[in-house]
């Protein structure tokens, strides 16, 4: 009787999570805290197995109880998103990925089920940066996201495409998902509910980037106060964002603040890389008293030292390019120049066109580690990179986040006589720091087609027709132009083109 009791519990608990409804699932199985322990305990109602103590060490695995182990796919996916889960606490990456990849040939066709493969697989190409797993991950959440009979793990999986796209530096694509989520939330009921948070979470992070700060820091608050701190995945992220934003905004006492949170959100950090990457932001944070000794003990500790750097193999260092884009940042702050110009190339090439940004933030700092040393044409030669590779996604912090050398450097490069994307893209990294407007790179290759031939005087219909769209997808674009450039009308945003050197 109570076997069937459990059988019946874990088949209503499934159903409810299909709908959204977590919060009864979680009740029902014993209120689970969080998406990973509400996994364990449907895992442990499924298959009669209770988690055996210390799960998420390195070798916890799952006890068994008295019945037989059903062979099921739902019971076989969470066995593998759990595995995986447990591989990404102790750091271990092809297991992480083995077994995501397992999950998704054994899911079945479950909303819920799909967005915990989607998100183990987000976790193994961001560890990893292999483009196949990048598009297994995009693949299993699309399935999901366009469920919006099922909006709470829509909108979910919505926002974890955005942060894969982001990832990967495709930051128009990013946006756009993003907002997709925070549409389907609003239209669904649930603006106000945790679901949406993610959306708001990876929105900020690219507004951010795109230097629209106090944009930014709405978005993270609103994500913040959605999540709550229990939910540690998100709020951790966003505690950190919020510290940068702040202090890019002048607030350092606001940024002491959220690195405050940050520190005790992740006290007991829910990864390996989180500990290293929580050692790293408290490391870059003991830069503001000139406390060099800890940033040396940092990179001790953790082996980040220029010489095992360059010594670690490309996949080694793209499991870690947050913690080592940390490391560039600290040689750059105490003008190590001959370290940072050595390592910089090495983790340019590491995290090449797959993780344009990290490579952006590379190129850019051996740019200025050769400008110090007073070797200027390989600087802007190095630059030049750095440019070209952001110009797409409309990179515009990783250029300016550093010493003043790099707006130097940024100024030798709008002012060069030869035309082309990297010429373009630092006059409008240049525009973004000075005005605090969107970049105009923030314009998608859509959008750029269609303000083109608005700017050579074509009607909606006339470039609907040369674009062989629909007079609706051109005033989609039109909206999207006006508010990306911060214009009221077809002439101001053509005039803000112009002035930014786009058109």
């Amino acid at each position: 009787m109570m076997e069937r009791e459990r059988s019946t519990d874990a088949r209503k608990a499934l159903s409810l999570l299909e709908e959204g409804r977590t919060d009864e699932a979680r009740a029902l199985l014993g209120n689970a805290a969080d998406p990973s322990a509400l996994a364990m305990r449907l895992h442990a109602v499924l298959t009669n197995r209770r988690p055996v103590a210390g799960y998420g060490e390195a070798g916890a695995r799952f006890g068994p109880d008295d019945a037989d182990d059903p062979d099921t796919p739902a019971v076989r996916t969470l066995d593998h998103v759990l595995r995986a889960s447990e591989a990404l606490r102790s750091g271990h990456t092809e297991t992480l990925v083995a077994e995501a990849r397992a999950a998704r040939a054994d899911a079945p066709d479950h909303p819920w089920l799909l967005l915990n493969v989607g998100s183990v697989l987000q976790a193994a190409y961001r560890f990893t940066g292999r483009p196949a797993l990048r598009a297994e991950a995009l693949e299993t959440l699309a399935a999901v996201a366009d469920r919006t009979d099922r909006p709470h793990t829509a909108v979910a999986a919505r926002a974890l495409l955005g942060n894969i796209h982001m990832m990967h530096g495709a930051f128009h694509r990013a946006l756009d998902r993003c907002e997709a989520a925070l549409a389907l939330a609003t239209a669904t009921g649930l603006a106000d509910h945790p679901a949406a948070a993610m959306g708001h979470q990876f929105r900020g992070y690219v507004l951010y980037e795109w230097n629209r700060l106090d944009e930014a820091a709405g978005a993270l608050k609103r994500a913040w106060s959605l999540a709550g701190p229990e939910r540690r995945g998100v709020a951790s992220g966003v505690a950190r964002m919020l510290a940068r934003v702040e202090a890019t905004r002048g607030r350092q006492d606001e940024a002491d603040r959220w690195l405050g949170r940050l520190e005790r959100i992740v006290a007991e950090p829910m990864t390996l890389r989180n500990r290293e990457w929580l050692a790293a932001v408290q490391a870059g944070r003991s830069l503001g008293p000139g406390d060099l000794k800890a940033v040396d003990a940092w990179m001790t500790t953790y082996d980040y030292r220029p010489d095992a750097l360059l010594e670690m193999s490309d996949a080694a260092i793209r499991a870690r390019l947050h913690e080592i884009d940390t490391v560039l940042t600290l040689l750059e702050a105490t003008r190590q120049w001959p370290a940072l110009r050595t390592v910089a190339p090495k983790v340019a090439g590491a995290a090449g066109t797959e993780r344009a940004w990290y490579a952006v933030r590379a190129h850019s700092a051996e740019a200025v580690a050769l400008a110090a040393e007073g070797r200027h044409d390989p600087a802007d030669v190095a630059l030049g990179r750095a440019l070209e590779l952001g110009a797409p996604g409309g990179f515009v912090r990783a250029f300016l986040d550093g010493s003043p050398l790099r707006r130097t450097l940024l100024e030798r490069a709008a002012s060069a006589s030869a035309p082309g994307a990297a010429l373009h893209h630092a006059r409008a990294v240049l525009a973004s720091d000075s005005s605090g407007s969107p970049a105009p790179a923030a314009l998608t290759p859509a959008q750029m087609d269609v303000l083109r031939r608005v700017a050579d005087g074509g009607s909606n219909r006339a470039v609907a027709r040369e674009l062989g769209v629909s007079v609706s997808t051109v005033r989609t674009h039109l909206r999207a132009i006006f508010r990306r450039l911060d214009a009221a009308s077809r002439t101001e945003a053509v005039a803000r083109g112009r002035a930014l050197g786009i058109l």
